[in-house]
């Protein structure tokens, strides 16, 4: 067993990932579909989402919103772009991020991510 599949037995949580494309309509008019209406490149996924922050707060007059820095850990053998559409189902939660730049090492991939804002 190698490193990278030692460290896969860890990945408690499951990630499809949608990349944006291009598609042409029979009339010929061409559409960019993104987000969760992207074309599905990978499912049910072994990750690992980390929040290493561990949420910020930010306080206005109004209301107080939390923001958390994400981190996604998964196989190096996955190749994910930036601004791919992630859902991650985290603990029974579901979360819909939006990648950056992935950084792989022979061990494991990481992945910086935001929670996705606006429609999916």
């Amino acid at each position: 067993m190698n490193e990278a599949e030692i460290l896969a037995l860890t990945y408690y949580d499951k990630m499809t990932v949608y990349r944006p494309f291009k598609d042409v309509l029979p009339t010929g008019e061409s559409i960019f579909k993104k987000g969760l209406d992207g074309k599905k490149v990978y499912e049910n996924v072994a990750c690992a989402l980390s929040s290493y922050s561990g949420g910020k707060n930010s306080r206005n007059d109004v209301n107080v919103r939390v923001e958390s820095d994400y981190k996604l850990f998964y196989s190096p053998d996955i190749v994910i772009e930036k601004n791919d559409t992630i859902e991650c189902m985290h603990e029974g939660n579901r979360y819909i991020l939006t990648a950056g730049k992935q950084y792989t090492l022979p061990s494991h991939a990481e992945l910086q991510v935001c929670e996705h804002k606006g429609t999916a």
